[in-house]
């Protein structure tokens, strides 16, 4: 069972195996894609994706960047992590 923790009054779970690589927290493709739903842009935190950007480097999501028929994101988003403002 996974534990999950409150971020700025978001109730968030954290990838259940991966450690944080860079900063903050941790997560999965699907807790991005349910906290993009859910909460758009009402939260006080970035959702990173690695696989996002040019050179390796972390670009935040925004609900915009989720398919506007399924919901999910691309398929080769694979590693997420909540950064703190």
């Amino acid at each position: 069972m996974k534990k999950s923790i409150v971020v700025h009054i978001i109730e968030v779970t954290p990838h259940p195996t991966e450690k944080v690589t860079n900063f903050d927290i941790r997560i999965d493709k699907e807790e991005a894609e349910r906290i993009l739903r859910s909460f758009g842009y009402r939260r006080n935190f970035d959702i990173m994706c690695k696989e996002y950007g040019d050179d390796d480097e972390w670009v935040g999501l925004c609900p915009e960047d989720l398919d506007s028929e399924t919901g999910k994101l691309p398929e080769n988003y694979q590693t997420f992590e909540i950064w703190y403002n």
